[in-house]
């Protein structure tokens, strides 16, 4: 009796072994990865990102442009469009600006203050100077006006009676009308234009 016990005793410790030594290499075996999971755990890994070593950008900040300059102004010319573009010695009148240009092309060589026919001081009139583009073809130092009696100071005939000359009465009065002769009220530049100006100067009377 004692035999079979020790006999059942030698089985079940054996059978415990077996079971003991299974479930080892069964747990060995679950834990190793395969070959085929190895190989494919090394193909779907993702590459591990260079890190770059290049030196950082050293070019120079662009300056900014410059702001654009502004526009030249040019003085507009005083003088009436009828005298501009003209080229040689030029007497130019305006009835507008009551004012004698003596100019060279566009320069203005000299300037002054002229009055034009109208209703004269005496009541007499209008007697409107005449318009256009003339020439001188009389001068005379100081002649008299045979219809009113009157000196005329370096007298430059350029339309018919009408001419450019000296008026003591503009000068001394003011009075802004003539019976058709354009009237300087400087002396000096009545003289000066005198000596100036050569027979058969241009002359342009505008009403601008």
């Amino acid at each position: 009796m004692k035999l079979i016990r020790n006999r059942a005793t030698a089985v079940i410790g054996g059978f415990i072994m077996v079971l003991a030594t299974a479930c080892s290499q069964q747990t060995t075996a679950s834990s190793a990865p395969s070959a085929s999971a190895a190989s494919s755990a090394t193909h779907t890994q993702s590459p591990t990102p260079a890190t770059s070593s290049a030196a950082p950008s050293t070019k120079p900040t662009p300056l900014p442009s410059p702001p654009p300059k502004p526009p030249v102004k040019v003085a507009a010319s005083p003088l009436p469009k009828a005298c501009q573009g003209l080229t040689g010695q030029t007497i130019c009148l305006s009835k507008r600006a009551k004012t004698l240009y003596a100019i060279v092309g566009l320069r203005i060589i000299r300037s002054g203050s002229a009055r034009f026919g109208g209703i004269a001081s005496d009541g007499s009139g209008p007697w409107f100077t005449r318009e256009g583009t003339f020439h001188t073809f009389w001068k005379a130092l100081n002649p008299k006006s045979t219809l009113y009696h009157v000196y005329m100071p370096y007298f430059m005939a350029f339309s018919g009676g009408e001419g450019i000359h000296y008026s003591s009465e503009y000068a001394q009065s003011g009075y802004s009308h003539s019976h058709g002769c354009v009237g300087l009220k400087s002396l000096s530049l009545a003289k000066w234009l005198y000596a100036w100006a050569p027979l058969g100067i241009r002359v342009v009377v505008t009403a601008g």
